[in-house]
């Protein structure tokens, strides 16, 4: 996408035609974890089920930081394109880089070092603690490519382009498929095979995307200075996309406190709240991937002072992801018993599976609406209130209401997915509250 169409013609065209391309990278991305549980389902044991589903968990709350962090480059990115300061825009590769060799070296130690420490946290079944440790150890070695591959596609999508992270999830994610048939069932590695397998494909995608961007046309010149860290735009990009990757980890840590939970319910109901989990992800994509866009779009406009074009991008992005996020939820509600034995057809975990999805439905509606907003928020450089709202919601309401959860003897499941619902609602309306105060183009200064 040329960035002018960020800043002029249909609004709604830019949106789709950028929006697309996001949806199925990110449903590529989350067949990752879904392509995992489903070979170690049907080649393996359930210890190895329970392992990847509490694993790829504890996964997700470092993923969900590094994507933040990832935001705030891609924001940055477009304010400073709409604001035609491509020196500074220049220098988010120096400031990325930077942050992508200090991240990859902390994240790789915590999961190296502390893998049995974090099972033993996330209270993972004993039958499968020792394949969660190695599942954790594997992906803490690969974690310079995970860290690589979002911070690449952050540029790309930073300068209106979202078509090429597609193009390299789409050939790690069949890597990730063949590594799986091939570790698993031939192998017989089980969990610890899905895990060489994932980091394998991250390492391809890596690769894949930096030989594309050594010969992509930037509308700046990346040179040797340009490749320095500049202490202002770490500051800067740290700034925007800080308080988005505490508040996406803490929520990430709710779910593995919320898995913590269903693992004291025993290895089905585990594996069973593992595949909804999954299917909430490829469900949950389209408000995630009108976020994502509308926080690119948001900034470039931003960026070029066309704040009336921005608010529009808001509600534009907003109608046609309540009308997917609708019909998304009904999908969760009433087909949960058939999406979970694409997994297993074990009793036990196809019934643990399809009661969390009936309970927790609503959310995806809730969050096809909110998480619009978050974008918003996020492109006019208003994160410190997307990570306020997000905390309050997650430590006032979705712990509180889990923890009452296990108190409902026979009916956890269903009043821990009701969580997830409670907490969404409230996150809605903060954020409209929030909008309304800020209505005026006067209090839309990037912060």
């Amino acid at each position: 996408m040329k960035e002018n169409e960020f800043l002029q013609g249909s609004i709604s065209s830019a949106l789709f035609q950028f929006a697309l391309p996001i949806i199925l990278a990110l449903f590529l991305q989350a067949m990752y974890g879904a392509v995992d549980l489903w070979a170690v389902g049907s080649f393996a044991s359930g210890a190895d089920m329970a392992a990847v589903s509490t694993a790829s968990q504890v996964m997700l709350v470092f993923t969900s930081f590094i994507t933040g962090v990832s935001m705030g480059i891609t924001v940055f990115l477009g304010q400073k394109i709409g604001e035609e300061n491509k020196v500074d825009a220049a220098r988010s590769f120096g400031g990325a880089i930077f942050l992508l060799v200090a991240f990859s070296l902390v994240i790789t130690v915590v999961l190296v070092g502390f893998a049995p420490t974090i099972a033993k946290i996330a209270n993972a079944p004993v039958e499968a603690f020792d394949k969660t440790v190695s599942y954790l150890r594997v992906c803490g070695y690969g974690t310079l490519f995970i860290v690589a591959y979002n911070f690449i596609s952050a540029f790309y999508r930073g300068v209106g382009n979202s078509k090429y992270p597609l193009l390299f999830v789409g050939i790690a994610a069949f890597m990730n498929m063949l590594g799986d048939v091939l570790l698993i069932k031939q192998f017989s590695l089980g969990a610890y095979g899905a895990a060489i397998s994932t980091v394998a494909a991250q390492l391809i995608s890596v690769l894949l995307s930096l030989s594309f961007m050594k010969n992509y046309e930037f509308p700046f010149v990346v040179n040797k200075v340009a490749l320095k860290p500049c202490k202002h735009v770490v500051i800067a990009i740290l700034k925007l996309g800080l308080p988005i990757a505490f508040v996406q980890m803490c929520n990430e840590i709710f779910y593995l406190l919320l898995m913590s939970f269903v693992n004291q319910l025993g290895v089905a109901a585990s594996a069973g709240v593992g595949v909804a989990e999954k299917l909430i992800i490829f469900l949950v994509l389209i408000p995630v991937s009108f976020m994502n866009s509308i926080s690119s779009f948001v900034a470039t406009n931003v960026g070029a002072k066309q704040y009336d074009r921005a608010k529009k991008g808001l509600f534009e992005g907003m109608r046609a992801s309540s009308i997917l996020g609708f019909f998304l939820a009904l999908i969760l509600y009433s087909q949960g018993s058939r999406l979970a034995l694409i997994f297993n057809d074990d009793p036990g975990i196809v019934n643990a599976c399809a009661t969390f999805l009936k309970a927790t439905s609503l959310e995806c509606f809730l969050l096809s609406i909110a998480y619009c907003f978050t974008g918003y928020f996020n492109g006019i450089g208003k994160t410190s209130f997307v990570m306020k709202q997000g905390l309050f919601v997650i430590f006032a309401i979705k712990i509180p209401f889990a923890y009452y959860a296990m108190s409902k003897k026979g009916y956890e499941l269903t009043y821990l997915g009701l969580s997830t619902v409670v907490g969404a609602m409230a996150s809605l309306i903060l954020c409209v509250i929030f909008y309304f105060y800020l209505k005026n183009a006067s209090k839309l200064r990037i912060s």
